[in-house]
């Protein structure tokens, strides 16, 4: 996680000369928190992993009953979950397994991805403004 964070936050740090325009500053540290938290959001959050104990399971999930095996780690799951070989775990409605936050996208981490895009791709955007305003002035 912490190549992601220099990978993502880093290189807006370059543009906090004192000659920047203060509102390019304030746009670039709201830009950073936010994606900051919509990816710690994402990697630190339970994505949905079904539970081994069914009744916790069933206290968390409702009723899994009519779920299936898994063959590889042999929990009973519900037909909306899919086995992550990265993990070792079934996760409920499992979209991938993300290799930047090394953990599964799945039930509970989903929208908080789209967020993380949302932010990560804004904040690139950003950034190459903030490129073309100070190459521009220079």
């Amino acid at each position: 996680m912490l190549v992601t964070y220099c990978l993502a936050i880093g290189p807006a740090f370059f543009f906090f000369a004192d000659d920047m325009i203060l509102g390019l500053k304030v746009a670039l540290l709201v830009s950073i928190c936010l994606t900051t938290i919509s990816f710690t959001m994402v990697a630190c959050s339970d994505p949905g992993v079904v539970f081994q104990d069914l009744e916790v399971a069933n206290d968390l999930h409702g009723d899994i009953e009519t779920g299936i095996i898994c063959a590889q780690c042999e929990v009973r799951r519900p037909l909306n979950a899919s086995h992550c070989s990265d993990c070792g775990v079934c996760v409920r409605e499992l979209d991938h397994h993300c290799p930047w936050t090394g953990k599964c996208v799945g039930e509970r981490t989903i929208k908080w991805f789209y967020v993380f895009l949302t932010f990560i791709s804004l904040h690139c955007m950003l950034i190459g403004a903030v490129c073309l305003v100070t190459f521009v002035a220079r």
